[in-house]
């Protein structure tokens, strides 16, 4: 849901403010992410808990995907 912010501007997305709707969806979107796999559903699912160092891995991910999004869309717009 974050690379949403980031290609839908051609600024740095830190530096163009999105509208009120896209803040209220990424970050409900997010927070639900989050918050499914502590909640008493994941019993109904069939969850289970993933490992502090697997969350880290991914948030890592999400950061370079995020990084290389932005230097892509300098690249495209230099041309």
């Amino acid at each position: 849901m974050l690379i949403v912010l980031v290609v839908r501007t051609r600024k740095p997305f830190y530096k163009s403010k999105p509208g009120k709707y896209l803040i209220i969806a990424t970050l409900g979107i997010i927070i639900f992410t989050l918050v499914i796999p502590f909640s008493p559903i994941i019993v109904l699912f069939e969850f289970i808990s993933l490992p502090a160092t697997f969350i880290a891995l991914i948030s890592l991910i999400i950061a370079f995907y995020i990084l290389s999004s932005e230097i892509a869309k300098k690249i495209f717009y230099r041309h």
